[in-house]
C-alpha cells in the first residue's frame, strides 16, 4: 500500500463520537508507549485504520494553558498520525485561545525525542529539560 493510499484510509473520530471500547483502547495505547494521560485531559480524537485504534490526542485547557497528550501506536509512528493529531491539537488551541488572549499558551510534556524534533518544526520552544521528557511551550 502506498503512503498517500494509507493515509485516505485512515480515519479521525472526534468528541461524543468516540465510542468507550475506543477510549479504552486509546488508554492501553498510552500506557503502552509510557504516556502517563492526566485527569484533566478528555479524549479528543482517535484515529482508526482497519477498525483499530491506531491513535488518539488528549487535550485540556486550565486557566489561560492549552495542554496536550498524542499518542500513535508503535508500527504505525512515523508516518504522519502523530503530525495530524499535533495539527488538530494546535488548531483547537487557536480556536479557544481567543477567550483567553494574548496571554494564552500550549504546553506539552514530550518523551518521544521524535515528537520534540516534530513540536520544534511546529513553532514550540524547550522551557525545560529532564531526564526522559522535554516541557515545550508555543504561543
Amino acid at each position: 500500500m502506498r503512503f498517500d493510499e494509507f493515509y485516505n484510509e485512515v480515519e479521525y473520530i472526534f468528541g461524543e463520537d468516540i465510542e468507550s471500547e475506543m477510549v479504552d483502547v486509546a488508554f492501553k495505547l498510552a500506557k503502552e508507549n509510557g504516556v502517563s494521560i492526566l485527569s484533566d485531559k478528555e479524549i479528543y480524537v482517535v484515529t482508526i485504520l482497519e477498525d483499530n485504534v491506531i491513535g488518539a490526542l488528549w487535550t485540556a485547557w486550565s486557566n489561560k494553558e492549552f495542554s496536550f497528550d498524542v499518542v500513535v501506536r508503535k508500527e504505525y509512528q512515523r508516518q504522519g498520525i502523530g503530525k495530524k493529531l499535533v495539527d488538530i491539537a494546535i488548531i483547537t488551541f487557536n480556536e479557544g485561545s481567543e477567550a483567553y488572549g494574548d496571554d494564552a499558551i500550549i504546553k506539552a510534556d514530550v518523551i518521544n525525542p521524535n515528537m520534540e524534533q516534530l513540536l520544534l518544526k511546529k513553532g514550540f520552544k524547550v522551557e525545560e529539560k529532564h531526564t526522559g521528557h522535554t516541557i515545550m511551550v508555543r504561543k
